[in-house]
């Protein structure tokens, strides 16, 4: 009997509470999912910002609900500004492609990160050019990324200027970057010197796209949690200075890992934590994380004891009771939609809870021996407005297989 109670009490507050979205596990389908689209009118109306999270690079369904969340946001909501993990420069191709500049399908994810070249993400760009395609120009969306750390964007976009000032000033600064006869702490030393006398940029396109070199070089030379901190905060002004470019009334959608959107995380300060303190109530975040099931990532096993090259794994994770996902999720939903910071929570949502926190690489073994570091601690309070928790995943899909 008490079981019983305890599902009954389980299903109410589902109902109620959470927004869930069920849907038929052999039949997905997220072209219209009507509580979806009712459940993101709070968040949409009061928001300039719309930070999209993921548990993992490799899961379908983070991607498939992602996109629903976005195509809902841009024709309901008016938010027609789109930032990606990922680099300014190579984004550029992205957009031309969805304001149809650019038909080139086979190279369009060339430089990107492996986790974007989906066929998932690539049927959103299809939507997106579509709207814009039948969209007037003020109404067009617009496509950016503002990550760094991708040496091959830098030395294939190292002549993509204007003019040629800009052009031999990045010379200039690759140069440094790979002089071997410096310490890494020199380089970064004559960086910072250089940073000082950028020279004037013909426009907005090619002043992101030399910070973002420049900051790529940097966050290159550092080493381990200094690394990451500058990733976030670069990450973090390249954004703001995006946003700040359009007018005050222009909204936006971010995509990147969870670990970057989060308002807060006991390992760095992240992207989330420098936009929520710059934009305040009007950033609201989305936090995702699965029970069980599968992702894609490169398999750091393949590489761990021989000279090979690393490649993409299609892995499996079990239900684990140490996760929220495990404890709050019926097989009979598809995915769940929780406002964490709800009084009427707070029986589900505990102070603090754990997720599963995969990037683009993962080891089974190491899985094994410390899984912590697969793992990221969330506060109710602090780190998300909402949880999206998917049921069970299936790995993405290689747009390039």
């Amino acid at each position: 009997m008490k079981s019983i109670a305890l599902v009954i009490i389980y299903i109410y507050f589902t109902l109620n509470v959470f927004g869930q979205v069920e849907l038929n596990s052999t039949k997905v389908n997220l072209t219209n999912p009507i509580d979806l689209e009712d459940y993101l009118k709070k968040p949409a109306l009061n928001s300039k910002l719309i930070g999209l999270g993921e548990a993992t690079h490799g899961t379908k369904e983070f991607s498939d609900i992602k996109s629903e969340i976005i195509k809902i946001l841009i024709v309901k909501y008016h938010y027609k500004y789109f930032i990606l993990e990922a680099s300014f420069n190579d984004c550029i191709k992205i957009n031309d492609f969805i304001h149809s500049k650019n038909n080139d399908t086979l190279n369009l994810f060339k430089g990107l990160p492996w986790p974007w070249a989906t066929t998932e993400f690539y049927d959103l760009l299809k939507w997106m050019r579509d709207y814009n395609i039948h969209s007037n120009t003020n109404e067009s969306i617009h496509f950016f990324g503002s990550d760094v750390g991708n040496i091959g964007s830098v030395r294939f976009y190292k002549n993509q200027f204007s003019d040629t000032t800009a052009q031999l000033f990045v010379k200039k600064l690759m140069d440094i970057y790979a002089d071997s006869l410096k310490t890494s702490k020199q380089k970064l030393a004559l960086l910072k010197l250089q940073s000082k006398v950028i020279p004037p940029m013909a426009n907005f396109t090619d002043s992101i796209k030399m910070k973002n070199i420049l900051e790529t070089l940097n966050v290159l030379l550092l080493n381990g949690g200094k690394s990451y901190g500058y990733r976030e905060i670069t990450f973090a002004n390249l954004t703001k200075t995006i946003i700040d470019h359009f007018p005050p009334d222009a909204k936006f959608v971010i995509w990147a890992h969870n670990i970057h959107v989060a308002k807060y995380s006991d390992s760095r300060k992240t992207l989330g934590y420098y936009l929520n303190k710059h934009y305040s109530i009007n950033y609201t975040n989305f936090i995702f994380e699965f029970n069980k099931g599968g992702f894609r990532a490169v398999d750091i096993d393949s590489n761990r004891y021989q000279n090979k090259i690393f490649k993409l794994t299609n892995f499996y994770i079990n239900s684990d009771k140490s996760k929220i996902g495990s404890r709050i999720m019926n097989d009979s939903f598809n995915y769940l939609i929780i406002e964490v910071k709800s009084p009427f929570n707070n029986k589900f949502v505990q102070r603090s809870f754990y997720i599963n926190s995969i990037g683009a690489v993962y080891s089974v073994e190491l899985s094994n021996k410390k899984p912590a570091l697969y793992r990221d601690k969330i506060y109710r309070n602090k780190t998300c407005d909402f949880l999206i928790v998917v049921n069970q995943t299936n790995p993405s899909n290689n747009f390039y297989k």
